[in-house]
């Protein structure tokens, strides 16, 4: 029931009656949720980008990311829910964290309007979730919520973990610290964090002053009073997007330590406290949080990108198992919509892309029906993420040709040193040797770094092969 021009949900739907909502659960999810907290519309933005990446259907994965960024519907799309909305005068209810108001009507004045759900209504400036005044149940599992999306979009070529100078890792270290202070103290944190002050200024409040913000949500149903204690702590125990996201900011961005310090400590406590797996505590957090984070999502320092080949034509991801090959321009992927320089390689060189690969600025040539490094030039580096299958001694060399005498080495995010070897003047492809390395059964990233380019060094590839006298 798929559609992108006709407006089914508007003709069939009828969302107070489940008996008579006969439409496909696309149509239950297509506009978010105009109406609540920003955690259903969060849901849904999170169920319809799934969707939308299992069928290779682009119009509608970008539905869900456009949305969340409060961008403009695509042309070819149906609109999102306008508005702004329209509450009752006087509350409905009160408490000591938050004023409830009554939803008279919803005007559409405002195409595209944008609500709770999307991030910067959803995680505010200072880093305060819009769920902060509900509980902390809700707070976590809607950032957790954004991590697994942010993590969808990485892989899809969209950086959404940096959008709004990386305001879900505000978000994350705001709430972070106010649940994991209660529960555990630190040098700097004796007792637990609470808002320093408030204000209804959305430019008065930061992470550094501590002030909480005041403000009415964007579905103008309820306002924020003050931060609710309720479930303050820790909250639905495990939960694998601790560990996705500090890989993501610690590794993949390189940010530095004080960016990421109260994610890194939830972390640590996630697993000091629960084990390094679990699924999460019952009975729905079992599909809300994303489990097995140690398993699929920790990073060595260099593992910044992923292993790819392109030698077929097209980005084909699958990490290299030692004995084997590897082609020097098939180097370590990063994500399309961030610069990849300092983070896969380094290179002198900036222009970016080229036929063979659309990410990168290592300068590349046509070779036959491959491609070799070219331009090399001295300090330059490039990364290549291996699976080792045994403790082993394994031997390093590449195909190169240079038209004078060039030093290049070879080493590992695992320590185990570094190996150095000069390559002379060789007009024809030749293999030589760099060194032999002891790698540890498991993964580990190759750094390959021209100490001293000579002239015009080029490589086609690195080959390693198990020390067979060991």
């Amino acid at each position: 029931g798929y559609s992108s021009m006709e407006d089914f949900c508007a003709k069939y739907a009828d969302y107070w009656d489940d008996s008579r909502n006969g439409i496909t659960f696309y149509w239950n999810i297509y506009n978010f949720d105009a109406a609540r907290f920003g955690n259903q519309g969060l849901f849904a933005a999170r169920s319809m980008m799934a969707m939308g990446i299992y069928l290779d259907n682009e119009k509608m994965y970008e539905r869900a990311y456009r949305y969340l960024l409060g961008m403009k519907h695509r042309e070819d799309d149906l609109p999102y829910p306008s508005g702004a909305p329209v509450t009752s005068e006087e509350p409905i209810r009160k408490s000591p964290t938050i004023i409830d108001y009554k939803l008279v009507e919803r005007e559409n004045k405002i195409p595209d309007y944008g609500y709770d759900e999307q991030l910067q209504y959803y995680i505010y400036p200072n880093g305060q979730c819009q769920e902060s005044s509900r509980d902390q149940g809700h707070v976590l599992a809607g950032v957790h919520n954004y991590v697994a999306i942010a993590e969808m979009a990485w892989n899809q070529g969209d950086s959404l973990y940096s959008c709004l100078n990386n305001r879900l890792l505000i978000g994350l270290e705001w709430n972070y610290r106010y649940n994991l202070s209660k529960v555990r103290s630190y040098e700097d944190q004796k007792e637990p964090w609470e808002p320093t002050g408030y204000s209804r200024n959305p430019d008065e409040v930061t992470f550094e002053n501590g002030k909480f913000l005041q403000i009415r949500s964007r579905s103008g149903r309820w306002e924020s009073i003050a931060v609710s204690p309720h479930g303050r702590g820790d909250v639905a125990g495990s939960g694998g997007t601790r560990e996705m996201a500090l890989a993501h900011y610690a590794v993949r961005a390189g940010l530095p330590a004080n960016d990421y310090t109260w994610l890194k400590r939830y972390r640590d406590y996630m697993i000091e406290r629960h084990g390094c797996e679990n699924w999460g505590i019952a009975p729905n957090w079992f599909y809300e949080w994303t489990g097995w984070g140690t398993l699929t999502k920790r990073l060595t320092p260099w593992m910044a990108g992923d292993p790819v080949s392109f030698s077929t034509g097209k980005h084909v991801s699958g990490i290299h198992t030692l004995p084997c090959e590897i082609l020097a321009a098939d180097y370590d992927y990063y994500c399309l919509s961030e610069d990849p320089e300092g983070h896969t390689y380094h290179n002198v060189g900036k222009k970016r892309g080229n036929t063979y690969r659309p990410d990168g600025a290592v300068e590349l040539r046509k070779e036959g029906h491959g491609y070799v490094v070219t331009q090399t030039e001295d300090g330059e580096w490039m990364n290549y993420t291996v699976s080792v299958p045994a403790d082993k001694v394994y031997t390093i060399s590449l195909v190169y040709r240079s038209k004078g005498n060039s030093l290049l080495s070879v080493t590992s995010d695992s320590g185990v040193g570094t190996k150095t070897a000069q390559f002379p003047q060789s007009g024809q492809w030749a293999e030589r040797e760099i060194g032999k390395l002891t790698l540890s059964a498991g993964a580990c990233v190759l750094r390959l770094q021209i100490e001293q380019a000579g002239n015009k060094l080029e490589i086609q590839k690195i080959i390693i092969k198990q020390d067979k006298g060991i």
